[in-house]
């Protein structure tokens, strides 16, 4: 559950660990810069040591002669500079960028999601689950104290993770400085409209019922995510037992499925299929949205899209 939870809220607001010291480009579309030139070629980070090898969820995407690639990123837990250079080689040639949302938004109206009848989250949470989700969140928990509901889930599912820049804020603060255009493919407020309506006191609970089993699942996730093992990473995500324990229905597990992965990949291609079209397309969307079903790359496909998994 706890990989679904990062799939639907891909931070909690305020308390990630997004870090880094370069904005990445406003909201709203195409950051500034000319799409006309080609890019100037990008530095990649030094390569990783073959001990420490990721293998990349990197695909190449064809069709009537042009090539975009779409790369599955993971947000806390693992630094870009680990990617290894075939994903930096095919961000450099990209003359646009897209990605899922914008991290520059993180802290957009933080005030406006605080609670607003006074109450606080410990009050509705035994003294077992208080102490979980301390020991779970650490400091921020007393942020969600007062924070809205659905905060809480997100900061509890990235337990026991690294804390590293977001991958898809790294791609942008390099594109923002090469001048190549990013696209968003969803704001902040469309994706917190989507998501955290699942995300409520019997979410939370579920996951404060073990939080060993949520950091051990987290390391395992990282781990299939390093090794590049889509089966391993589409049974992850795949998780029931903790929505079934939170009450979740059968129908109601379908319809967290379609609002939160089908329909918002269906809302992306309209948006993608043009830069497609147009080749040349650097992709990065949460690797959840690549494996187990419903996924992007299936829906790729069934446009008429040759789809292909890239060698490390």
């Amino acid at each position: 559950m706890a990989f679904m939870v990062r799939a639907l809220l891909l931070v909690t607001l305020g308390l990630t660990a997004c870090s880094s010291s370069r904005s990445p480009a406003p909201a709203g579309g195409a950051a500034s810069g000319s799409a006309t030139s080609a890019p100037t070629a990008i530095t990649p980070p030094s390569p990783t040591p073959s001990s420490d090898a990721v293998v990349p969820m990197l695909y190449a995407v064809r069709k009537d002669g042009q090539t975009s690639h779409v790369l599955g990123t993971i947000d806390i837990g693992l630094p870009a500079p680990k990617l290894p250079p075939s994903v930096w080689s095919a961000f450099a040639s990209a003359k646009a960028v897209v990605l899922e949302w914008n991290f520059g938004e993180r802290t957009t109206g933080l005030r406006e999601r605080m609670r607003r009848d006074g109450s606080k989250l410990s009050d509705s949470l035994t003294p077992e689950e208080r102490t979980a989700l301390a020991g779970a969140v650490g400091p921020g928990a007393k942020d969600l104290d007062t924070a809205a509901t659905w905060m809480a889930p997100g900061g509890v599912s990235s337990t026991g993770l690294p804390r590293t820049d977001a991958i898809q804020a790294v791609l942008a603060a390099r594109a923002e400085e090469q001048e190549v255009p990013v696209t968003y493919l969803e704001s902040m407020d469309v994706q917190v409209t989507r998501t955290a309506k699942w995300l409520d006191e019997r979410a939370l609970r579920a996951l404060l019922a073990d939080v060993t089993a949520v950091r051990r699942g987290n390391l395992a996730y990282l781990e299939a995510y390093t090794r590049g093992d889509e089966a391993a990473l589409a049974e992850l995500r795949g998780e029931r037992t903790p929505w079934k324990r939170a009450g979740r229905t059968g129908a109601e597990l379908a319809q967290l499925d379609a609002e939160t992965l089908g329909d918002r990949q269906a809302t992306w291609m309209a948006t993608l299929q043009p830069l497609l079209t147009a080749g040349g397309a650097f992709i990065a969307v949460d690797v959840a949205h690549l494996v187990g079903s419903p996924n992007l790359l299936a829906r790729l496909r069934d446009a008429g899209y040759d789809v292909t998994r890239e060698a490390p």
